[in-house]
């Protein structure tokens, strides 16, 4: 199936129409959809692949929340706050 992209709408062609198969985020990432699409449709790309390696979305690790610093009921004690 022949895919465009404009803006960041990615299109296919189906029954001689262009039909909106996705919209992304930016406009970098639906060139990368384009390239995906047609690299699975191609066959240089495996559906098994898809969702690893360099496709695969980058993930942050998640952190802990800073916030106040809890202190145990002596330490409290000791300080003068309890």
């Amino acid at each position: 199936m022949p895919y465009k992209r404009i803006g960041k709408t990615v299109y296919t062609k189906r029954t001689g129409k262009w039909r909106k198969k996705q919209t992304c985020r930016s406009v970098g990432a639906a060139e990368r959809a384009l390239k995906l699409l047609r690299g699975l449709e191609s066959g240089s790309i495996k559906s098994s692949q898809v969702g690893k390696g360099k496709f695969a979305k980058k993930r942050k690790k998640k952190t802990a929340k800073k916030g106040r610093k809890k202190y145990s009921k002596a330490t409290r004690k000791t300080m003068g706050w309890a």
